[in-house]
Order: structure tokens, then C-alpha cells, then sequence
């Protein structure tokens, strides 16, 4: 069984939320732009850093509200796990998944972050050469869970 209970609770270790959005079965991303300093024009998914005193949920939701219009509700939730951050010694990055019904696709507004949105298969989230490598890791880790629970 999870414990979530830290994506739920303020921590100012915490770097920030980045996760998966699962419209049915399809990974939710979008492709970064060319202005950005880490991996441009690579795929990335939802998420960034938190506004002063935003539990890493708060800082999820944020941000898939700002980048794609949509609402995440905590029981939307259905996976989180805390990762040392690649950035910053001492800090947190939370990596969440959240699974919206497939009639959400209709719902999307893409934001101004970066080029285009796309709706993918895990299979090829988790393969492709585009994506951010660190999130296809914490991806993996999702899937090697959620195989544990069968």
C-alpha cells in the first residue's frame, strides 16, 4: 500500500511535483521549447517548482491547471513517490500519476509552455528517445508498482 501522505503535506525540502497525467490509458506531455536550458524540444510531462507554502499536491494540480486546464482532485491520484532531487542536495521532487477518464482529452486547453501537447502510449513514453530520461526512469518505476500489484 502507498503512503502519500507527504504529497498532501507542506515541506519547504520540496523541490517540486512533476508527474503523470493518464487521459485513459495515454501519458499526457508536451513538448518543451527551445528557450529552456534542461533538455529543450525534449517531451516532458506536468509539473515545476511550488509557489511559497504549496504542498507538492497543490503544486500539481497548479500546474496541470496552468499548462493543460485541467482538474486534478486528489483522488485522482493513484501513485506518488518522493525522489532525491537531481538539482538541488537536500531537496525533494515528487513524482505522482493521476488518471483522468479518457473523456477528459476534450477538456484539454494547451498553455504557453512550449510547443505542442501530446497524448502517448506508456509504452512509448517509456521508449522514445525524446523524452526526458530521468522522468522515463520514474515512469518505469510506476509501471514495475503497479505490475507488483496484480
Amino acid at each position: 500500500m502507498l503512503n502519500m501522505d507527504s504529497f498532501f503535506k507542506y515541506d519547504p525540502q520540496t523541490m517540486g511535483a512533476k508527474g503523470v497525467v493518464l487521459i485513459g490509458d495515454k501519458v499526457l506531455c508536451y513538448r518543451r521549447d527551445d528557450k529552456t536550458d534542461l533538455y529543450p524540444l525534449y517531451i516532458d510531462l506536468p509539473g515545476g517548482g511550488p509557489e511559497p507554502g504549496e504542498t507538492p499536491f497543490d503544486t500539481f494540480k497548479r500546474e496541470v491547471k496552468e499548462e493543460f486546464d485541467l482538474e486534478i482532485k486528489p483522488e485522482h491520484i493513484v501513485y506518488e513517490k518522493t525522489y532525491p532531487s537531481k538539482i538541488q542536495k537536500g531537496k525533494y521532487a515528487h513524482f505522482p500519476v493521476a488518471k483522468l477518464p479518457s473523456s477528459a482529452e476534450k477538456d484539454i486547453k494547451f498553455g504557453p509552455e512550449g510547443l505542442e501537447y501530446l497524448l502517448l502510449s506508456f509504452e512509448e513514453f517509456v521508449s522514445r528517445k525524446d523524452v526526458w530520461p530521468v522522468l522515463q526512469d520514474r515512469a518505469k518505476d510506476y509501471a514495475k508498482y503497479v505490475l507488483s500489484q496484480e
